[in-house]
């Protein structure tokens, strides 16, 4: 046969008083030791000196309004040429801002026919460029096509950079800068 022990158990009283010691034992040990470790490490802290901060490449500068454009140039080679003719543009442009970069814009080249509706090539997006002199080349096929027939004669050319919008088609668009050029399809 087993015989059971009687335990006794704190009283209520008891209990809670030390449960108060034990808090008030942890608590003086935490506070020493914070209080040990604090004036250890006041001793030693020294202020951090920053002589530089680096930010991302697309944080570096703000984008800003004040850009201005200049086109230098809007070529077509060549001239002339019969109907099949590949004439390739060169548009160099100059960027200029005390304050910023071009954040987002587009350099485009609208092309008006001798008859017909006007059309744009695909646009060449700016993105982030800081002051400075650029060159963005498009190509023109004038094989010709149910759209656009590539009649002989003289063709407009307008050559644009536009800010704040990656779209040749873009309502109201910012110009920065235009040009105007041409070139001709012979018989």
């Amino acid at each position: 046969m087993t015989s059971k022990k009687k335990v006794a158990l704190p009283s209520p009283v008891s209990r809670s008083r030390s449960s108060v010691d034990r808090r008030r034992f942890v608590t003086a040990i935490t506070a020493g030791t914070a209080a040990g470790i604090g004036s250890r490490v006041a001793g030693k802290w020294v202020k951090p000196v920053v002589n530089s901060v680096l930010l991302p490449t697309h944080a570096q500068t703000s984008c800003t309004s004040t850009v201005q454009g200049r086109l230098i140039d809007a070529g077509v080679q060549p001239l002339q040429g019969p109907p099949g003719t590949t004439f390739v543009i060169a548009v160099s442009f100059g960027l200029t801002s005390p304050e910023g970069i071009l954040c987002r814009g587009a350099v485009c080249v609208f092309i008006q026919p001798p008859a017909g509706d006007s059309f744009y090539l695909d646009p060449s997006v700016i993105s982030n460029l800081p002051g400075g002199t650029y060159t963005r080349q498009f190509q023109l096929s004038t094989q010709p096509t149910t759209d656009q027939p590539f009649a002989p004669g003289q063709y407009q050319l307008q050559a644009a950079i536009l800010a704040d919008t990656e779209s040749c088609s873009a309502p109201n668009p910012t110009v920065l800068a235009s040009a105007p050029s041409q070139f001709s399809i012979t018989q």
